[in-house]
């Protein structure tokens, strides 16, 4: 089983314990552009940068609440069940800043080897979704067909948004 798919399943366990709970929150995170980092640096920063964002994301993860992991190279999935109907905005901006404020130096495309420029830190683009959950039970397959739909358009949403630039916000309520 993929790391994806331990989330969808560990969502879809969650969503029967919501009880209380009235808005599910997914939040995607992407490093904006990574991959020149890690290329220019080397993988060994790389890994010690995806760990210091780890644990920026694991103190947030602890004061929401929430489950977000490390799902491939430079992206990040979380989630949480939450009585606010604004916390996933919150969430979003909170893992923007908190990326930010760690104040990694990026490398951008079209660095000179040994010759590198810092003018800018390692930001990262968040697509945030808030879906309110019904007072009526689902049953597994809803369940289950719900997390993929929203997983699909959250993925969607980041494609989108990446186009249009690095460090983007997106926020959806459904």
């Amino acid at each position: 089983m993929s790391v994806v798919d331990n989330f969808k399943s560990d969502i879809v366990n969650e969503l029967s314990r919501s009880q209380g709970f009235s808005f599910l929150n997914l939040i995607f995170i992407d490093l904006d552009a990574f991959v020149y980092h890690n290329d220019a640096l080397g993988h060994d920063v790389g890994d010690k940068t995806l760990a210091k964002i780890s644990k920026a994301l694991q103190e947030l993860s602890n004061i929401y609440n929430a489950d977000i992991r490390r799902v491939g190279g430079d992206e990040f999935l979380g989630y949480s069940l939450s009585k606010n109907q604004y916390e996933h905005i919150e969430l979003a901006e909170k893992t923007q800043n908190s990326i930010h404020d760690l104040k990694v130096p990026y490398v951008s495309d079209g660095y000179t080897d040994g010759d590198f420029e810092f003018s800018e830190f390692v930001s990262c683009s968040v697509v945030a979704i808030s879906i309110a959950l019904q007072n009526e039970e689902l049953n597994f397959g809803k369940k289950v067909d719900l997390i993929e739909n929203l997983m699909g358009e959250i993925e969607t949403i980041m494609h989108y948004e990446k186009m249009k630039g690095k460090g983007k916000i997106t926020t959806q309520q459904f």
